[in-house]
């Protein structure tokens, strides 16, 4: 445990060590705990991790990510997103293996109001079939309206 406290470790060795502390301790405080660490630390060193997992490692720009870079990546909710976020960083910076901080920070914030368009389009469309649905309740409320006031008019008739 001290050598998680000590030691400058590479940011994918870190998150591992904190991983296998979880699976000890299985308690997110108990970890910081025992590292002198708060909670929130210790859960941006797991988001970090699982970042770092559903990116892959065929990159080695994925392995010498800072934790700090990899968990705002985590910031983008879709995997799928995540990873062409991932690629458009290191696409824009030219192959080269460090991403700074500025340059994940820009695509990030680009990929999360692409995220936002999306969820307002989709919340658009749901509202205009929410209109549709009322509009043919309100076809069908008077539909039945209708129906029962034959049924009204045949009864007395027979009556």
């Amino acid at each position: 445990m001290e050598n998680i406290q000590a030691e400058a470790l590479p940011p994918e060795d870190l998150e591992h060590a904190v991983e296998i502390l979880m699976e000890s301790y299985g308690n997110l405080r108990e970890v910081a705990r025992r590292l002198g660490k708060s909670p929130q630390w210790v859960s941006v060193i797991i988001g970090a991790r699982e970042v770092r997992d559903s990116l892959g490692d065929e990159k080695s720009a994925v392995k010498v990510m800072p934790t700090s870079s990899a968990a705002h990546f985590g910031r983008l909710k879709d995997e799928g997103n995540r990873r062409e976020a991932f690629e458009e960083a290191v696409r824009r910076n030219e192959g080269n293996e460090n991403l700074p901080r500025s340059l994940v920070n820009t695509v990030v914030k680009e990929f999360k109001e692409n995220e936002i368009r999306d969820v307002q389009a989709y919340i658009w469309k749901l509202q205009q079939e929410r209109v549709k649905l009322v509009r043919k309740r309100a076809d069908i409320e008077a539909e039945i309206d209708r129906i029962d006031s034959k049924i009204d008019r045949l009864s007395k008739q027979k009556g």
